[in-house]
């Protein structure tokens, strides 16, 4: 499905900054030209479509279809969080920027080849949502798919290496293996914001979890459960300080 197809059709309806055509998610609503917004894609939704995001996209399990390249060259996702069990071929190809990929189902299918999530990501420093006017970024057409292409770093640029976050044993597992891709094992890993490390921030949410003052999702609370014994309680708040600490001397 193309990028901009469906660009100012009466029939698309707008709603948390995302453009919806029934059950399809067709794109990212623009509050003013060039200012694109993360893709929290709503639940129900069903495909999709070509999307110039930036931060971060979240795909839900109702999701079953996925647009070729479905972020654009002009994407800026840093971070992809997917609940959704398919993974299409050279859906995040276009992610040169994207650090994580979080896959939250253990019998997810990702269709299989090496561009489907990228090995590397150009590391920009601290300006990781950058503009597309400051890249070098290839021409491209809407009518077929681009070259894949490495990454390639400017001067002021890294390449660093991708991560999939997943459930050990599962398909997210083996496909970073086969590829070559950088794995790390979502469960028990104390990355309760998921946002690929584990610091103080995920201490406090930690914190805040254990004395009622804010709920977990499912997830959440298999990477918080650092002990294994089935409970998010005192006892892993231990454990994560010993790791904080850990990580300090490192």
């Amino acid at each position: 499905m193309f990028y901009l197809t469906f660009y100012n059709v009466p029939a698309v309806k707008s709603e948390d900054g995302l453009d919806y055509l029934g059950n399809w998610c067709v794109g990212v609503t623009e509050a003013e030209p060039g200012h694109s917004k993360p893709a929290n894609i709503k639940e129900g939704t069903v495909g999709v479509a070509k999307l110039d995001a930036v931060g971060y996209i979240l795909v839900p399990k109702s999701v079953t279809k996925m647009s070729w390249e479905m972020l654009s060259v002009k994407n800026r996702v840093v971070n992809a969080y997917v609940d959704s069990h398919v993974i299409d071929f050279d859906a995040f190809k276009n992610a040169k920027y994207m650090k994580n990929i979080f896959i939250y189902d253990p019998k997810c299918e990702i269709c299989a080849g090496s561009q489907t999530i990228p090995a590397n990501y150009i590391d920009v420093g601290n300006d990781s949502i950058i503009s597309h006017q400051e890249r070098k970024e290839p021409p491209y057409s809407y009518f077929y798919r681009t070259l894949i292409e490495d990454p390639k770093a400017d001067a002021d640029e890294k390449i660093n290496d991708t991560v999939i976050h997943g459930f050990k044993g599962s398909t997210a597992e083996v496909y970073a293996e086969m590829y070559g891709i950088k794995f790390m094992n979502i469960e028990q890993s104390g990355d309760v914001n998921a946002d690929g490390e584990f610091n103080v921030a995920d201490l406090v949410m930690m914190s805040r979890y254990i004395y009622g003052m804010t709920t977990f999702e499912e997830r959440q609370i298999a990477s918080a459960d650092l002990n294994g014994d089935g409970n998010v309680d005192i006892f892993d708040m231990v454990e994560f300080r010993k790791k904080i600490l850990e990580s300090l001397r490192d």
